[in-house]
Order: structure tokens, then C-alpha cells, then sequence
């Protein structure tokens, strides 16, 4: 099964040439007023794949906060992220991309948080560390 494409651009011209090769294949455009919208639009959808195509891609890639792997300009089209460049398809799908990355080594490495105050440190946080705890209800970490 095939991925959606979705083409985001703010050009009624570019929409109305790529509307007819939609036809026989599953897709849609989302014609917006401008750059900036487009690149909203395209952080909630968070595709595993994003490519850019505009004359200044680095301009909006700024904008870019949820893409499991963005391509920049014409000639970095997605077979060179899944074969060639790195990423592979170890990227988020189906709008995941707004809260994981893609895979990496550190997901296969085990961490431990270590914390450690002293006296001075925790009376500091006290007052905080109270309410939160209160807020919470969790009488034994208060208690802790």
C-alpha cells in the first residue's frame, strides 16, 4: 500500500497542473494564502517525508518542526533518504513525526537519570516541590 501525497503550495497554477495526474492516485492539494501556512499545515500532517521545492528551501525550512526527514530543492527527492543518504525507513509515519523522531542509535541505548541534591539544594525547592506534590495528590512522594 502506497503513501498519501499531499501537495501544500500557495500556487493555483502549480495546483491545477498536478490536479489532473491525482486522478490515478490517492492524493490532495491544500492551496494556501502563503509560504508560512503551508509550512503550518505541513507540521500537523508531520509526513514521514517532506520535501521542499521552492527556489529558497532553507527560507521556510526554519518553519519546519514535525517531518520525519525533509528533502530540500529538486534534486533531493525521497529515494535518496530511503537508499542512499541515511534516514532509511526508520522515519515516524502517519503523523507521528509531531512527537518522535526517527529511529537512532540512543534508541537502542538503556540511560538512568541520576539525581543527586544536597541540604541546601532541596530546601531551595521545598516550597515547589510541595505544592506540585499537593496539586498531584501523591501523599507518598510528598512524604518521600
Amino acid at each position: 500500500m502506497g503513501g498519501l501525497a499531499v501537495l501544500i503550495t500557495n500556487s493555483k497554477s502549480l495546483a491545477k497542473e498536478v490536479k489532473s495526474q491525482l486522478e490515478a492516485t490517492k492524493g490532495c492539494i491544500i492551496i494556501t494564502k502563503n509560504l508560512e501556512q503551508a509550512a503550518e499545515i505541513a507540521n500537523k500532517i508531520a509526513p514521514e517525508h517532506l520535501e521542499i521545492l521552492i527556489k529558497n528551501p532553507q527560507k521556510i525550512l526554519k518553519l519546519v518542526k514535525n517531518a520525519g526527514a525533509v528533502f530540500l530543492g529538486p534534486y533531493s527527492p525521497t529515494a535518496v533518504g530511503d537508499y542512499v543518504a541515511g534516514p532509511s525507513h526508520v522515519l515516524p509515519t502517519y503523523g507521528t513525526a509531531r512527537f518522535f523522531s526517527g529511529l537512532s542509535t540512543c534508541d537502542f541505548i538503556k540511560s538512568t537519570h541520576i539525581i543527586s541534591y544536597t541540604k541546601k539544594a532541596l530546601e531551595k525547592i521545598k516550597e515547589p516541590l510541595e505544592k506540585i506534590a499537593g496539586i498531584e495528590g501523591l501523599t507518598k512522594h510528598l512524604d518521600s
